[in-house]
Protein backbone atom coordinates (compact mmCIF):
# COMPACT_ATOMS: atom_id res chain seq x y z
CA UNK A 1 0.00 0.00 0.00
CA UNK A 2 1.27 3.49 -0.72
CA UNK A 3 -1.58 5.65 0.18
CA UNK A 4 -4.61 6.10 2.29
CA UNK A 5 -7.66 8.30 2.15
CA UNK A 6 -8.27 9.83 5.23
CA UNK A 7 -11.89 10.57 5.91
CA UNK A 8 -13.22 12.17 9.30
CA UNK A 9 -16.67 12.39 9.44
CA UNK A 10 -19.57 13.47 11.36
CA UNK A 11 -23.50 12.89 10.79
CA UNK A 12 -22.98 12.74 7.34
CA UNK A 13 -23.59 9.25 6.34
CA UNK A 14 -25.21 9.83 3.14
CA UNK A 15 -22.41 11.44 1.70
CA UNK A 16 -20.03 9.71 3.40
CA UNK A 17 -21.66 6.24 1.51
CA UNK A 18 -21.70 7.59 -1.94
CA UNK A 19 -18.23 8.67 -1.40
CA UNK A 20 -16.97 5.33 -0.31
CA UNK A 21 -19.44 3.81 -2.78
CA UNK A 22 -17.90 5.75 -5.93
CA UNK A 23 -14.03 5.14 -4.26
CA UNK A 24 -13.99 1.57 -3.89
CA UNK A 25 -15.00 1.58 -7.24
CA UNK A 26 -12.27 3.45 -8.45
CA UNK A 27 -9.78 1.16 -6.73
CA UNK A 28 -11.58 -2.28 -8.08
CA UNK A 29 -11.57 -0.55 -11.93
CA UNK A 30 -8.37 -0.06 -11.80
CA UNK A 31 -6.90 -2.37 -9.92
CA UNK A 32 -5.32 -0.48 -6.96
CA UNK A 33 -6.49 -2.74 -3.77
CA UNK A 34 -2.90 -3.34 -3.77
CA UNK A 35 -1.94 0.17 -3.75
CA UNK A 36 -4.79 2.53 -2.14
CA UNK A 37 -6.83 2.24 1.43
CA UNK A 38 -9.60 4.08 3.26
CA UNK A 39 -9.51 4.83 6.99
CA UNK A 40 -12.79 6.45 8.44
CA UNK A 41 -13.10 7.90 11.79
CA UNK A 42 -16.73 8.51 12.89
CA UNK A 43 -16.87 11.04 15.26
CA UNK A 44 -19.66 9.66 17.44
CA UNK A 45 -22.39 10.81 14.78
CA UNK A 46 -26.06 10.33 15.97
CA UNK A 47 -27.42 9.29 12.36
CA UNK A 48 -25.93 5.48 12.70
CA UNK A 49 -22.80 5.91 10.08
CA UNK A 50 -20.61 3.45 12.13
CA UNK A 51 -23.10 0.62 11.54
CA UNK A 52 -23.35 1.46 8.22
CA UNK A 53 -20.34 1.92 7.37
CA UNK A 54 -19.41 -1.46 8.36
CA UNK A 55 -21.71 -2.96 6.71
CA UNK A 56 -20.33 -1.37 3.28
CA UNK A 57 -17.12 -3.14 4.47
CA UNK A 58 -18.43 -6.56 5.38
CA UNK A 59 -20.37 -6.45 1.54
CA UNK A 60 -16.86 -5.04 -0.07
CA UNK A 61 -14.05 -7.09 1.18
CA UNK A 62 -11.85 -6.70 -1.54
CA UNK A 63 -11.28 -2.96 -0.68
CA UNK A 64 -9.21 -2.21 2.58
CA UNK A 65 -11.44 0.65 4.87
CA UNK A 66 -10.58 0.20 8.10
CA UNK A 67 -12.96 1.88 10.49
CA UNK A 68 -12.67 4.01 13.64
CA UNK A 69 -15.41 5.18 16.45
CA UNK A 70 -14.71 7.88 18.51
CA UNK A 71 -16.27 7.35 21.93
CA UNK A 72 -17.53 11.27 22.11
CA UNK A 73 -16.80 14.09 20.03
CA UNK A 74 -13.38 14.74 20.00
CA UNK A 75 -14.39 18.06 17.24
CA UNK A 76 -12.45 18.76 13.61
CA UNK A 77 -8.98 19.00 14.28
CA UNK A 78 -8.53 15.97 16.66
CA UNK A 79 -10.69 13.86 14.43
CA UNK A 80 -8.31 14.93 11.29
CA UNK A 81 -4.89 14.42 13.35
CA UNK A 82 -6.44 10.76 14.68
CA UNK A 83 -6.32 9.40 11.24
CA UNK A 84 -2.92 11.04 10.09
CA UNK A 85 -1.80 9.11 13.62
CA UNK A 86 -3.25 5.68 12.62
CA UNK A 87 -2.26 6.29 9.06
CA UNK A 88 0.40 3.45 8.26
CA UNK A 89 1.08 3.89 4.54
CA UNK A 90 4.12 6.48 3.04
CA UNK A 91 1.32 8.75 1.56
CA UNK A 92 -2.44 9.92 3.20
CA UNK A 93 -4.69 11.78 0.84
CA UNK A 94 -7.55 13.97 3.34
CA UNK A 95 -10.58 13.82 1.86
CA UNK A 96 -14.13 15.53 3.47
CA UNK A 97 -16.66 13.15 3.65
CA UNK A 98 -19.39 15.18 1.40
CA UNK A 99 -15.98 16.31 -1.22
CA UNK A 100 -15.94 13.76 -4.60
CA UNK A 101 -12.31 13.27 -6.36
CA UNK A 102 -12.31 12.43 -9.99
CA UNK A 103 -11.12 9.00 -11.19
CA UNK A 104 -8.66 10.02 -13.13
CA UNK A 105 -7.45 12.12 -9.94
CA UNK A 106 -6.80 9.15 -8.33
CA UNK A 107 -4.97 7.29 -10.96
CA UNK A 108 -2.72 10.13 -11.33
CA UNK A 109 -1.57 10.58 -7.58
CA UNK A 110 -0.95 7.12 -7.64
CA UNK A 111 1.25 7.58 -10.70
CA UNK A 112 3.09 10.44 -9.47
CA UNK A 113 3.87 8.75 -5.93
CA UNK A 114 4.97 6.06 -8.02
CA UNK A 115 7.25 7.80 -10.43
CA UNK A 116 8.37 10.93 -8.76
CA UNK A 117 11.16 11.03 -5.99
CA UNK A 118 10.83 13.50 -3.60
CA UNK A 119 7.05 14.20 -3.82
CA UNK A 120 6.11 15.46 -0.04
CA UNK A 121 2.83 17.22 -1.36
CA UNK A 122 0.02 16.65 -4.17
CA UNK A 123 -2.59 19.46 -3.88
CA UNK A 124 -5.88 19.27 -6.47
CA UNK A 125 -7.71 22.66 -7.66
CA UNK A 126 -11.20 22.58 -6.33
CA UNK A 127 -14.62 23.51 -7.33
CA UNK A 128 -18.04 24.06 -5.63
CA UNK A 129 -20.65 22.10 -6.06
CA UNK A 130 -24.21 23.16 -5.10
CA UNK A 131 -25.13 19.48 -3.11
CA UNK A 132 -28.96 20.39 -3.99
CA UNK A 133 -28.63 20.31 -7.40
CA UNK A 134 -25.06 19.30 -8.69
CA UNK A 135 -24.39 23.10 -10.16
CA UNK A 136 -20.63 24.16 -10.25
CA UNK A 137 -20.58 27.26 -8.27
CA UNK A 138 -16.76 28.46 -9.50
CA UNK A 139 -13.42 26.71 -9.99
CA UNK A 140 -10.53 27.96 -7.31
CA UNK A 141 -7.57 27.12 -9.30
CA UNK A 142 -9.57 28.05 -13.57
CA UNK A 143 -6.51 28.40 -15.96
CA UNK A 144 -4.11 27.90 -13.82
CA UNK A 145 -1.14 24.89 -15.42
CA UNK A 146 -0.24 22.08 -13.49
CA UNK A 147 3.19 22.80 -11.64
CA UNK A 148 5.74 21.21 -9.46
CA UNK A 149 7.56 23.21 -7.07
CA UNK A 150 10.56 22.39 -5.88
CA UNK A 151 11.32 22.85 -2.19
CA UNK A 152 11.41 26.67 -1.16
CA UNK A 153 9.84 29.46 0.69
CA UNK A 154 8.46 29.97 -2.60
CA UNK A 155 6.24 27.17 -2.97
CA UNK A 156 5.34 27.52 0.75
CA UNK A 157 4.25 31.53 -0.14
CA UNK A 158 2.59 30.38 -3.13
CA UNK A 159 0.82 27.66 -1.68
CA UNK A 160 0.33 27.22 1.66
CA UNK A 161 -2.70 29.46 1.80
CA UNK A 162 -4.70 26.16 -0.57
CA UNK A 163 -4.50 24.09 2.14
CA UNK A 164 -7.69 25.97 3.59
CA UNK A 165 -9.51 22.84 1.81
CA UNK A 166 -8.53 19.75 3.14
CA UNK A 167 -9.98 17.43 0.45
CA UNK A 168 -7.40 15.84 -2.11
CA UNK A 169 -4.73 16.83 0.06
CA UNK A 170 -2.06 14.17 -0.73
CA UNK A 171 0.94 13.98 1.90
CA UNK A 172 3.81 12.47 2.60
CA UNK A 173 3.12 11.02 6.25
CA UNK A 174 6.64 10.85 7.16
CA UNK A 175 7.05 13.52 10.35
CA UNK A 176 3.94 15.33 10.10
CA UNK A 177 1.66 13.79 13.06
CA UNK A 178 4.91 14.60 14.91
CA UNK A 179 5.82 17.83 13.85
CA UNK A 180 2.47 19.23 14.12
CA UNK A 181 2.69 18.30 18.29
CA UNK A 182 5.87 19.47 18.82
CA UNK A 183 5.72 22.76 17.68
CA UNK A 184 2.48 23.17 19.77
CA UNK A 185 -0.14 23.70 16.70
CA UNK A 186 -3.75 24.33 17.42
CA UNK A 187 -6.20 25.04 15.27
CA UNK A 188 -9.27 24.26 13.33
CA UNK A 189 -7.14 24.64 9.52
CA UNK A 190 -3.87 22.11 10.52
CA UNK A 191 -3.65 21.18 6.56
CA UNK A 192 -2.35 24.90 6.17
CA UNK A 193 0.18 23.84 8.50
CA UNK A 194 0.48 20.71 6.57
CA UNK A 195 0.92 22.04 3.26
CA UNK A 196 3.07 24.33 4.43
CA UNK A 197 5.51 22.04 5.77
CA UNK A 198 5.48 19.75 3.14
CA UNK A 199 6.48 22.92 0.92
CA UNK A 200 9.59 23.42 2.76
CA UNK A 201 10.77 19.21 2.99
CA UNK A 202 10.31 18.32 -0.33
CA UNK A 203 8.57 18.65 -4.24
CA UNK A 204 5.04 19.62 -4.37
CA UNK A 205 2.78 18.93 -6.89
CA UNK A 206 -0.11 21.78 -7.74
CA UNK A 207 -2.52 19.63 -10.20
CA UNK A 208 -4.72 21.50 -11.89
CA UNK A 209 -6.57 19.38 -14.30
CA UNK A 210 -8.97 17.07 -11.91
CA UNK A 211 -10.77 19.54 -10.03
CA UNK A 212 -12.05 18.12 -6.39
CA UNK A 213 -15.80 18.23 -6.02
CA UNK A 214 -16.34 20.44 -2.53
CA UNK A 215 -20.02 20.53 -1.76
CA UNK A 216 -20.78 24.24 -0.94
CA UNK A 217 -23.20 23.74 2.16
CA UNK A 218 -24.84 26.40 3.68
CA UNK A 219 -23.17 28.15 6.81
CA UNK A 220 -25.93 26.98 9.29
CA UNK A 221 -25.71 23.39 8.45
CA UNK A 222 -22.14 23.21 9.76
CA UNK A 223 -21.04 22.24 12.69
CA UNK A 224 -18.41 25.45 13.25
CA UNK A 225 -18.59 29.18 12.51
CA UNK A 226 -16.69 31.85 11.25
CA UNK A 227 -16.33 33.38 14.62
CA UNK A 228 -15.78 37.60 14.66
CA UNK A 229 -12.64 37.19 12.84
CA UNK A 230 -12.82 34.87 9.76
CA UNK A 231 -11.21 32.18 11.28
CA UNK A 232 -8.04 34.33 10.54
CA UNK A 233 -6.28 34.01 13.94
CA UNK A 234 -6.88 30.11 13.34
CA UNK A 235 -4.64 30.16 9.78
CA UNK A 236 -2.47 32.48 11.73
CA UNK A 237 -1.20 30.20 14.78
CA UNK A 238 -0.24 27.65 11.32
CA UNK A 239 2.97 30.32 10.24
CA UNK A 240 3.01 31.36 14.21
CA UNK A 241 4.22 27.78 14.63
CA UNK A 242 6.25 26.90 11.40
CA UNK A 243 8.20 30.31 12.05
CA UNK A 244 8.18 30.81 15.68
CA UNK A 245 12.55 32.80 15.34
CA UNK A 246 13.52 35.94 15.07
CA UNK A 247 15.56 35.64 12.16
CA UNK A 248 12.08 34.12 9.78
CA UNK A 249 9.70 37.11 11.55
CA UNK A 250 9.80 38.58 7.38
CA UNK A 251 8.69 34.82 6.26
CA UNK A 252 5.77 34.56 8.74
CA UNK A 253 4.66 38.34 8.03
CA UNK A 254 4.77 37.54 3.73
CA UNK A 255 2.95 34.44 4.27
CA UNK A 256 -0.54 36.06 6.35
CA UNK A 257 -0.62 38.96 4.22
CA UNK A 258 -0.30 36.60 1.06
CA UNK A 259 -3.36 35.11 3.01
CA UNK A 260 -4.90 38.12 3.94
CA UNK A 261 -4.34 39.51 0.20
CA UNK A 262 -5.86 36.31 -1.70
CA UNK A 263 -8.58 35.52 1.18
CA UNK A 264 -9.89 38.86 1.70
CA UNK A 265 -13.17 37.89 2.00
CA UNK A 266 -12.80 36.25 5.63
CA UNK A 267 -12.65 40.01 6.28
CA UNK A 268 -14.41 41.53 4.36
CA UNK A 269 -17.72 39.40 4.46
CA UNK A 270 -18.33 41.51 7.95
CA UNK A 271 -19.11 44.52 5.86
CA UNK A 272 -22.44 43.37 5.45
CA UNK A 273 -23.10 43.49 8.91
CA UNK A 274 -21.90 47.34 9.28
CA UNK A 275 -19.28 49.26 9.55
CA UNK A 276 -18.97 49.30 13.36
CA UNK A 277 -19.11 45.23 13.29
CA UNK A 278 -16.56 45.42 10.01
CA UNK A 279 -14.12 47.66 11.87
CA UNK A 280 -14.68 45.43 14.90
CA UNK A 281 -13.31 42.32 12.81
CA UNK A 282 -9.76 44.25 11.60
CA UNK A 283 -9.43 45.52 16.07
CA UNK A 284 -10.15 41.73 16.27
CA UNK A 285 -7.48 40.74 13.69
CA UNK A 286 -4.76 43.78 13.91
CA UNK A 287 -4.71 42.41 18.10
CA UNK A 288 -4.92 38.42 17.49
CA UNK A 289 -1.65 37.14 19.49
CA UNK A 290 -1.19 34.77 16.36
CA UNK A 291 -0.48 38.49 13.95
CA UNK A 292 2.95 39.10 13.93
CA UNK A 293 3.96 42.74 14.33
CA UNK A 294 4.47 43.38 11.09
CA UNK A 295 1.40 42.43 9.77
CA UNK A 296 -0.08 44.56 12.55
CA UNK A 297 1.17 47.63 10.99
CA UNK A 298 1.19 46.26 7.44
CA UNK A 299 -2.86 45.19 7.73
CA UNK A 300 -4.30 48.69 7.64
CA UNK A 301 -2.48 49.83 4.67
CA UNK A 302 -3.83 46.55 2.75
CA UNK A 303 -7.61 47.22 3.96
CA UNK A 304 -7.24 51.19 2.46
CA UNK A 305 -5.85 49.82 -0.52
CA UNK A 306 -8.81 47.75 -1.31
CA UNK A 307 -11.05 50.48 -0.72
CA UNK A 308 -8.96 52.82 -3.09
CA UNK A 309 -8.73 50.90 -5.68
CA UNK A 310 -12.67 50.18 -5.50
CA UNK A 311 -13.41 54.08 -5.31
CA UNK A 312 -11.47 54.78 -7.96
CA UNK A 313 -13.27 52.05 -10.09
CA UNK A 314 -16.30 53.58 -9.39
CA UNK A 315 -15.26 57.20 -10.48
CA UNK A 316 -13.24 55.96 -14.05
Amino acid sequence: MILTILIPTYNRSEQLMKNLLMLSGFIRKNNLNDDVMILVSDNRSSDNTYNKVQHFINENTDTKIILFKQEENIGLEKNALFTLKKAETDYVMYLGDDDYIKEKYLIKVIEILKDETGMTCILPNIQGINPETGEVNGERDKGIKSRIYGLSFKSCFENSWRGHQLSGIVLRRDKLYKEYNRRGVCNIYPFIFFVAYSSLKGKLLHLTDYPVEVSAVPQNQKDWGYKDDGLISEIFDNYKCLYNQKKDFLKRTLLELQLLKIQRWRFLMYLKCGKIAFMRTIIKIIFSKNTSILTKLFFPILILALFFRKILRLIF
